[in-house]
């Protein structure tokens, strides 16, 4: 699955990778001003998840034989949205990249 370009984030977003994966680009997206929390599940499989500079990033993920992000970013905004990015990767993994 890809969620690219300019779309509306709901304020949850569950996925479930496996033997595949899923890209997630919030650059052009439409975000709630409360957040979003993303919450990833990934066997054999695989998130790529991308935050744009500005927003807070915070994570609460495991992995096991695979790999979970840690991205946590505290933007200079008070009021930025909060992004929550959650789960686990059991031989895959969550990457969290923070650009432009």
């Amino acid at each position: 699955s890809d969620f690219k370009g300019s779309w509306r984030a709901p304020r949850r977003l569950s996925t479930l990778c496996v033997f595949g994966g899923v890209n997630i680009d919030l650059r052009k997206a439409i975000v709630p001003e409360e957040g979003v929390t993303i919450s990833c599940v990934c066997a054999f499989g695989g998130a790529d998840i991308i935050v744009p500079r500005g927003m807070r990033v915070q994570t609460k993920g495991l992995g096991i034989f695979g790999g979970f992000d840690r991205a946590d970013n505290e933007p200079d905004d008070p009021y930025a949205p909060t992004i929550i990015i959650e789960g686990s990767g059991g031989f895959g993994g969550v990457s969290i990249k923070v650009r432009d």
